[in-house]
């Protein structure tokens, strides 16, 4: 049997959870949003339409990001999955060192390499993952 990482496995739950959410008349029918979409558009002196489209566009902008994340997610190694998990968790290099068994030097230069293929700072790899829930990482820390 194959397990799914738990990233792919929380990624499909949202997938089918939005498809669920695609009918346009949900999203219009959401009275605060329609009352905010509409002062928006009063205070920029612009078409509600045009507000709309804005926010379906940054939406779309979100959406193919998180996929981009995804991609990189799935090109790296089990060990850069599981450093990139607990550096999301927060933790420094000597503990991620201490949690797997290895060298601090060695966390590192898999740190180095999930950065690069990120395209991020620890910083922002840790902001552009934070819906991720890396938390049944922890208890997976012998690949």
């Amino acid at each position: 049997m194959f397990l799914l990482p738990p990233f792919l496995r929380q990624f499909f739950a949202r997938r089918a959870r939005r498809k669920k959410q695609d009918d346009p008349r949900l999203f219009l029918s959401d009275a605060r949003l329609v009352t905010r979409v509409k002062e928006i558009a009063v205070g920029r002196q612009r078409h509600e339409q045009d507000i709309y489209q804005e926010l379906l566009q940054a939406g779309m902008k979100a959406l193919d990001k998180e996929d981009e994340h995804a991609v990189v997610w799935d090109a790296l190694s089990p060990r850069e999955q599981q450093v990139t998990a607990l550096i999301c968790l927060g933790y420094r290099s000597y503990e991620i060192a201490d949690m797997l068994g290895v060298s601090y030097e060695t966390v590192r230069t898999h740190s180095k390499h999930i950065y690069v293929k990120f395209g991020l700072s620890r910083k922002d790899l840790r902001l552009a993952l934070k819906d991720w829930d890396f938390k049944e990482w922890l208890g997976n820390s012998s690949i």
